[in-house]
């Protein structure tokens, strides 16, 4: 009889807070929206490009910013994109990390390398040297590869 009144007594109360309660809603923030740009660190001389732009090759005469400055739009034969396509989509990035655009004098084999970084992240060398190899523990000793 006990055994019935405490099953009676467990199912009204569960039975309750199950009628009472409310389906609780989850809501997530939202991701935020960065403004793809370009980044110049001044300090250093380098820029930074995002991987989702596209860009184009422009000369100008004159480093000052209102200089005017002229589209490169002639391509070599063995180029795979054409004219068309680079006039209207630009060169997409493939890869991030440091970029290169080589300018060389066919005539005095000078070579001139210009640098930006694409992804806007800089690439960071670590190295861990004199870390000791092989290290024990009172659990179990533990050993790197050499």
């Amino acid at each position: 009889m006990i055994r019935s009144i405490g099953l009676s007594l467990y199912l009204c109360i569960a039975g309750s807070v199950t009628v009472g309660a409310q389906e609780a809603t989850v809501q997530m923030a939202q991701p935020l929206k960065h403004e793809k740009k370009v980044f110049v660190d001044n300090e250093t001389n380098t820029v930074f490009w995002p991987m989702a732009l596209p860009m184009w090759v422009r000369l100008s005469p004159s480093p000052e910013p209102d200089a005017p400055s002229y589209l490169l739009q002639k391509m070599t034969r063995n180029t795979t994109m054409d004219t068309a396509d680079y006039k209207a989509e630009g060169i997409q990035l493939d890869i991030s990390g440091r970029q290169y655009i080589r300018w060389a004098n066919f005539v005095t084999k000078d070579t001139l390398m210009l640098s930006f970084n694409s992804d806007g992240a800089p690439r960071l060398q670590t190295s861990f040297s004199k870390i000791p190899m092989r290290i024990r523990t009172r659990i179990a000793p533990f050993l790197a590869r050499d």
